[in-house]
């Protein structure tokens, strides 16, 4: 019998095709990189509780009660915010970007370059930083727990309850504290 090129073909095919029946499906990590990406957020809106009161983020999201707490504007919360944004950057760049999907690529590379950008600047050793913003100067004549403290306190700390008025006290307790660090 002769074996002509079409059957060849054809043999081939179904030897090819069955293979890849056999193979196992590719891995997808969507959900890991997903959920660091949502790690990284928490960890950021954790040192800002104004920021969480300003836009209305939940206690249950936040992790805990805010509506107590000011910013933490000292150094050492400085130093702990450039060795988170370098422990996110490392673990976003350790992801394997071949079991994403093109849409958490896109999450993963929009986080990565908040991080990175961040990142660079806290290199100098000096200012404020977060992701998307920067300060040259912690203190400065601008901004600061002097001035941004009293603004939010009289501006957008809302006091609607008993509640809110004593959460209200409990920051004002503190703005001393948050100057002077």
């Amino acid at each position: 019998m002769l074996v002509r090129p079409f059957h060849v073909l054809l043999l081939s095919a179904a030897i090819i095709g069955g293979a890849a029946a056999c193979s196992k499906p590719p891995v997808n990590t969507d959900s890991q990189a997903y959920a660091l990406i949502e790690r990284i957020g928490r960890q950021e809106l954790a040192r800002r509780p104004e920021l969480a009161d300003q836009i209305g983020i939940s206690p249950e999201l936040f992790g805990a009660r805010y509506d107590g707490l000011l910013d933490d504007r000292s150094m050492a919360a400085v130093e702990r915010a450039r060795v988170q944004h370098l422990s996110g950057l490392e673990e976003l760049d350790g992801l394997d970007q071949t079991t994403l999907s093109s849409a958490a690529r896109r999450q993963v590379a929009i986080a990565a370059a908040s991080l990175d950008g961040a990142v660079h600047m806290e290199r100098f050793g000096y200012g404020s930083v977060g992701l998307g913003w920067a300060s040259p100067y912690i203190i400065d004549h601008v901004d600061g727990a002097w001035v941004e403290t009293p603004r939010f306190l009289a501006m957008q700390h809302a006091v609607n309850s008993a509640a809110d008025a004593e959460a209200w006290l409990n920051r004002l307790k503190l703005v001393d504290d948050a100057i002077i660090s």
